[in-house]
């Protein structure tokens, strides 16, 4: 498991505590065959303690921690490399500082690569509310009550109920495969070269490696009970627009496809400064039936 983190300490804590509560079968059973798992914190150039944090955090998780000075190359891509590099087990599970994992998590990531090969996953995604976490409660076993309550389901969900299929039926499936709760085989990662360490700032860079990962001949597959809970998220700001627009830009000169510069219909729901002629799932449907007209098929159904 790779977690990039930059001045998290807290959060980063509190989703290490989650993990020394992992359950070897997968949803609504404790059976299952055993696994181990190792877990990989790439620092990417914090100066809010995280490093002593991690020397004193409880010796139950095979943890592993390593600092990257910060410089204009700094971003998720590169620290997310930096844990691949390092990473030893047949399957890698990116997850980020923010957010707190439920016990089953690592056996239903495990659970669908198990039933082909080659398989891209992405988890669900529940957002919670403002508010702190109990570290003390969350040292002795995962408990709901000790997380701010869950305030928004993943919205892909609803997209997936709109369409009438699920990310595994869809052309556009490798746009929502989020790295704060997706794995991959670590063979098919290193195959296409890892993350593009050119894409820097917000957005897009997990999206990017999912398309080459499925032009390769991946499937994309949702995992509805990988489930992590994320920290109340900040609104985009201006710089984030920024950051994703020029992401896109760099993403199309890359693969200049239809597919992929049709994720521009993207840019009002996300622009803090206009707003969208339409809810976030409404746009995705429309991103998909678009992209199915256009004939848009960069390996999915191979």
């Amino acid at each position: 498991m790779i977690i990039p983190t930059f001045n998290a300490r807290t959060t980063l804590r509190c989703c290490l505590l989650s993990l020394l509560h992992q359950r070897i079968g997968a949803h609504g059973s404790d059976a299952g065959p055993p696994f181990t798992y190792e877990v990989i914190v790439v620092d990417d150039g914090s100066s809010d303690g995280t490093s002593e944090m991690i020397a004193q955090f409880p010796s139950r998780l095979d943890l592993r921690y390593t600092f990257l000075p910060r410089t204009d190359r700094s971003g998720r891509a590169r620290a997310r490399n930096a844990g691949l590099a390092l990473a030893t087990g047949g399957l890698v599970v990116t997850l980020d500082a923010d957010q707190v994992v439920e016990p089953h998590f690592l056996a239903e990531h495990a659970r669908l690569h198990a039933g082909g090969p080659g398989r891209v996953v992405a988890g669900r995604r529940l957002q919670l509310a403002d508010g702190p976490m109990d570290e003390v409660r969350l040292e002795h076993g995962f408990d709901p009550q000790a997380l701010p309550p869950v305030v928004r389901g993943d919205e892909r969900e609803q997209l997936f109920r709109l369409l009438d299929s699920s990310l595994e039926d869809m052309v556009t499936g490798w746009h929502h495969v989020w790295t704060c709760n997706a794995s991959f085989p670590r063979d098919s990662l290193e195959a296409v070269g890892g993350f593009d360490e050119t894409f820097t700032g917000w957005g897009l860079e997990d999206a990017e490696l999912a398309y080459r990962l499925v032009q390769g001949g991946a499937t994309t597959h949702f995992a509805p009970s990988a489930v992590v809970r994320h920290e109340h998220r900040t609104p985009v700001t201006a710089d984030m627009y920024r950051e994703w627009c020029r992401n896109l830009a760099h993403f199309v000169r890359r693969h200049p496809a239809p597919e992929v510069r049709l994720q521009e219909i993207f840019a009002p729901a996300i622009d803090p400064d206009r707003s969208a002629p339409g809810t976030w799932d409404d746009i995705a449907a429309e991103f998909e039936h678009t992209a199915r007209r256009l004939g848009a098929d960069p390996g999915q159904h191979r």
